[in-house]
């Protein structure tokens, strides 16, 4: 915790509450990702596109990366509403109907991957990973400043080979001329 010792010096009580936020974080990305993945930004009443199709939960591969608290109750979420298959990566394994893989695979094979890892670790997402995801393949994320490399994000998304949503980044610019169909 940033500051800590600071916050005791003035008395202030830190405490942990590992589930607090688990289901309002988890369900920020299922909405997140159904918007996205239904295109309802470019297809609303606000929105440029008239018609495209696009591809439903019961054909897609549901990745995800960090399976803690919230990395869990995301795939459970997203399983429960018809994702055809859900797998994960994880320091270790967990005991989950979900399928436990490589990092790797999960790129690979995964339509959509979620990014729920902690701020140890740095750099986990990188133009490695991010090469290796299907061409219009969806990421979204939960996870703190340098976890997923900005700038290697910025440029797979204008090179078309992905979409992204995140709800936390630091540097907007890289990000501010993309459309809404490909960048949230």
């Amino acid at each position: 915790i940033p500051a800590w010792e600071y916050a005791q010096e003035k008395g202030i009580k830190i405490g942990t509450t590992p589930y607090a936020n688990v289901y309002e974080v988890s369900e920020w990305a299922l909405a997140t990702t159904l918007a996205m993945q239904r295109d309802l930004f470019s297809l609303g009443p606000q929105g440029t596109e008239k018609f495209h199709t696009i591809t439903s939960l019961p054909d897609l591969t549901v990745g995800v990366v960090g399976f803690g608290h919230i990395g869990q109750k995301y795939a459970d979420m997203i399983s429960a509403i018809g994702a055809k298959e859900i797998v994960y990566w994880n320091r270790s394994k967990k005991d989950s109907k979900h399928i436990a893989t490589e990092k790797d695979e999960v790129f690979e094979k995964s339509d959509i991957v979620f990014v729920a890892l902690g701020d140890e670790a740095k750099d986990a997402v990188t133009s490695k990973e991010l090469s290796k995801m299907k061409r219009g393949a969806l990421l979204v994320s939960i996870a703190h400043h340098g976890i997923i490399n900005e700038k290697d994000l910025s440029e797979a998304i204008k090179a078309g080979k992905i979409r992204a949503a995140l709800d936390i980044v630091e540097d907007r610019e890289l990000f501010k001329d993309f459309p809404v169909r490909d960048w949230y």
